[in-house]
């Protein structure tokens, strides 16, 4: 039997290439920890590649 962390990070995997925009993004991995980690919202945040320069 999969442990809860073992059912997240197997539900959070196959998340990022599924996803079409940010927001489902954010609604699935919010979604995949609910079980772990008790929130009631997400903020997602990036950093562009280039060194230093943040994305928005």
């Amino acid at each position: 039997m999969a442990s809860g962390v073992e059912r997240a990070v197997s539900g959070i995997e196959g998340v990022g290439g599924e996803a079409v925009d940010v927001g489902e993004l954010g609604r699935e991995l919010s979604r995949a920890l609910s079980g772990l980690v008790p929130h009631d919202g997400f903020m997602l945040s990036g950093l562009d590649p280039s060194p230093g320069s943040a994305a928005s």
